[in-house]
């Protein structure tokens, strides 16, 4: 192979792979499936849902657990979280305060025992948010077979893919993402939080448009460079001889 073409093939290597990466993508929901509504009035009040023997879902169960933490207004108004049409949605009455735990980990205590890495490849949780308040606080957590709990919180949300990077999170060095018991999460933050996502997955962790498109643009040009000082090189070459 002529080795003046060898750096600019492995710069297009590197982002074809990348690209190619995306193949190992774990989804833990897309809320397409195991319609469900809880909803509460009145401070200090807990509720649960469970669905189980959901295909699509990691695990095959979802069980959602809301608790109004702040009601200043008795039972008149509450809090409200629904998976259907594709979304999960959490909404907050004037004067609730609310959190939601949303949870994966299996049916009964057999646990996940999932690879979030998808075989080293994933490394960052992707949470694609429709609608949100400034305000809302998310948090995930893992915890895996060895008891060891990560998690990560992030506020101050928008809408579109939020990226949860393994390494971020607290303890990420002491838990295992290739061997998941469970996973969670929680949506909380100030009174009248509303929330909305419609899907949670494990993925490679995103290379910016600009690197792409400037790799991209390297690999094209080392190559054109190199062509030219071979063409080059050979007719002095041939001159000479």
């Amino acid at each position: 192979m002529n080795r003046y073409l060898i750096p600019s093939l492995a710069i297009g290597t590197l982002v074809f792979s990348a690209g190619q990466a995306q193949a190992a993508q774990v989804t833990i929901d897309d809320f397409e499936t195991g319609f469900q509504t809880v909803q509460l009035g009145g401070k200090g009040m807990t509720s649960s849902s469970t669905m189980n023997g959901l295909n699509q879902i990691i695990g095959g169960e979802r069980e959602i657990k809301l608790t109004v933490e702040e009601s200043e207004f008795g039972t008149n108004r509450g809090a409200s979280v629904d998976v259907q049409n594709s979304l999960l949605t959490v909404s907050n009455d004037a004067g609730i305060e609310s959190e939601t735990v949303i949870t994966w980990d299996g049916p009964g205590k057999s646990g996940l025992n999932a690879d979030l890495t998808g075989g080293g490849m994933n490394g960052v949780f992707s949470l694609d948010i429709v609608s949100v308040d400034l305000q809302a606080l998310v948090t995930l957590a893992v915890t895996d077979s060895g008891g060891d709990t990560a998690s990560l919180s992030k506020a101050a949300l928008s809408e579109g893919s939020t990226v949860f990077n393994f390494n971020t999170f607290n303890n990420a060095m002491d838990t295992d993402f290739s061997d998941v018991e469970s996973i969670s999460l929680t949506v909380g933050g100030p009174q009248e939080v509303d929330f909305a996502a419609d899907s949670l997955v494990t993925t490679v962790a995103p290379v910016p448009e600009p690197l792409t498109i400037l790799g991209s643009g390297l690999a094209l040009g080392f190559s054109a460079l190199f062509k030219t000082k071979y063409s080059r090189k050979h007719q002095k070459a041939q001159h000479k001889n």
